[in-house]
Parts: C-alpha cells; structure tokens; sequence
C-alpha cells in the first residue's frame, strides 16, 4: 500500500450546511486539494454530519487534474469521536480510509 498525502487548501471553499436538532447537523462544500505524491492540485467536495455532540464522520471525493496524460481522483471516508477540552479546545482522532484511481 503506498500512501499519499493531500493537503486540503482551505478548508473549504463554499459550504452550506443544516442543523437537525440536536441529533445531527451537516454540511456540504467544495474544496481546493494538492497531492503532493504527483505534485498535482484539484477540486473536491465534502459531506460531513456530527451526531449527539461526540461523532462526526466526513465522505469526499476529490478530482486531481491531469499531469503527463494522466487524471487522478480519490474518495475518502473518515470518522472522529471528539474530546472536549475546554470551551475553545478540542481533540479528536481520525480513523478512515481512502481509495484513489489513476
């Protein structure tokens, strides 16, 4: 397995989002990237949903534009259980996975 490294830009670059009450929210957005396996930069889009204030999980797909004759592009899915600190601290592992296809 060789793993990669995309660095997300901006955070996002348009999102709009919902409130649910208080048993989830979400956004979607669009998203500026750059693998730098291929030195390339692309686009993407993100959905994300946090459930009871602890859970969040995000789903992305990202397009990366052509190089040498070559387009590339990835979905992701990961998932956090937050750890509230303090009121402006948290903290929260990342667990998830990525498939990508040249």
């Amino acid at each position: 397995m060789i793993l990669t490294l995309a660095i997300s830009v901006l955070p996002s670059l348009a999102q709009i989002g919902h409130n649910l009450g208080d048993a989830a929210e979400w956004t979607i957005g669009i998203q500026a990237v750059y693998g730098t396996r291929d030195n390339r930069p692309g686009v993407g889009i993100h959905f994300k949903t946090q459930y009871l204030d602890s859970w969040r999980s995000t789903v992305s797909g990202n397009y990366y534009f052509k190089k040498d004759g070559v387009s590339c592009y990835d979905v992701n899915l990961e998932g956090n259980y937050i750890f509230d600190l303090s009121d402006k601290v948290r903290l929260y592992p990342l667990v998830g996975g990525r498939l990508a296809f040249w």
